[in-house]
């Protein structure tokens, strides 16, 4: 099993993203924000907004 594995799984025009985690390694509240930050990048990608304008500034390409 991999540490953390990210599934996409088409169905008829609905899209559903599971996630499979080593939970010896990620607790449940931590695969959880790795499931919300990454469906808030793709609906930024699907409303073509600029990805910069959701990431923390931790996250955000430095000039």
């Amino acid at each position: 099993m991999a540490d953390l594995q990210f599934a996409f799984i088409r169905s008829g025009r609905e899209l559903t993203l599971a996630l499979t985690y080593n939970s010896e390694i990620f607790t449940a509240e931590r695969a959880e924000g790795f499931l919300e930050r990454l469906s808030s990048i793709l609906a930024a990608m699907i409303e073509n907004r600029p990805i910069a304008e959701i990431l923390n500034p931790r996250e955000a390409p430095r000039a």
